[in-house]
């Protein structure tokens, strides 16, 4: 009885890690996403601006008060841009994922505490 009761705990235990680390990977596997799909739109977007001003199609003006042909975008303007919004989102990632952790551990605790709460109702109901 005592064996049953530890291999049926032992599975739910065994099932709540496979979830949570399929959790983990699916929120890995988002963030590698969003940051990759982020550097290839950012990329083209810079390059589509470079090949434009080379064309002479249309100078897009770092100052649009004086329109002179030095002062277009060039391939470093586009990298610092790039780097910059890369940098940002990345310490906005480093900022907000471990309270998202914090809130999903949170939730763990509270399922473990109403489990041992429900137990014992149901001992108490055996009992009586």
């Amino acid at each position: 009885r005592a064996l049953a009761a530890y291999r049926e705990a032992a599975e739910t235990v065994a099932k709540r890690n496979v979830e949570l680390g399929l959790a983990t990977g699916v929120q890995a596997a988002t963030v590698a996403i969003c940051l990759f799909a982020t550097c290839a739109v950012g990329m083209w977007y810079g390059a589509y601006l470079i090949r434009r001003d080379a064309r002479g199609e249309r100078c897009t003006y770092r100052d649009d008060k004086t329109p002179n042909k030095a002062k277009c975008i060039t391939g470093g303007d586009v990298m610092t841009a790039f780097l910059c919004v890369i940098f940002g989102g990345l310490a906005l990632l480093s900022n907000g994922l471990p309270g998202l952790a914090a809130f999903g551990g949170a939730r763990r605790e509270v399922e473990r505490a109403l489990d041992v709460v429900e137990s014992r109702v149901e001992a108490e109901e055996e009992v009586d």
